[in-house]
C-alpha cells in the first residue's frame, strides 16, 4: 500500500508542479523565488527548496509515502527544464535567457 501512495504522489506532484510553474523553462516566473543583488538575479529553483524539505523530513525520520512522492514528483518536475541549472544571472540578462531556453525547451510534459 506504502507504495502505492508512493506513486499516486509522484503522479499528483508532477502534475501540480507543472500546472503552477508553467510547462517551459521562464514560464510564471512572477512566481519564482528570485533576489535582486547589486544587479544580479538569485534564482532558487522550486526543485531545489523542494529537494532541502525532502532532505529535512528525513533527517527528522518523518515517514509518508504520499508527501515522499508529492515532494519528489516536484523535483522531478523542476529538473526537466533546460535552465535548471541556472542559480544567477544578470538582470539585463534575464530576457534573452529566458527566450533563448523557451525555444530549445523540449521537455517531457503531459497536456490534457
Amino acid at each position: 500500500m506504502n507504495s502505492l501512495y508512493l506513486l499516486l504522489g509522484l503522479i499528483l506532484g508532477y502534475l501540480i508542479s507543472d500546472f503552477f510553474a508553467g510547462r517551459e523553462a521562464g514560464d510564471k516566473l512572477q512566481y519564482s523565488l528570485r533576489f535582486k543583488i547589486r544587479g544580479y538575479y538569485i534564482h532558487i529553483h522550486h526543485w531545489l527548496y523542494y529537494s532541502l524539505v525532502l532532505i529535512g523530513l528525513a533527517l527528522i525520520s518523518f515517514r509518508n509515502p504520499l508527501v515522499y512522492g508529492l515532494l519528489i514528483g516536484t523535483i522531478v518536475q523542476g529538473l526537466h527544464y533546460r535552465d535548471r541549472f541556472i542559480f544567477w544571472y544578470k538582470i539585463s540578462d534575464a530576457g534573452h535567457i529566458y527566450t533563448h531556453h523557451r525555444k530549445k525547451d523540449k521537455r517531457m510534459s503531459f497536456k490534457f
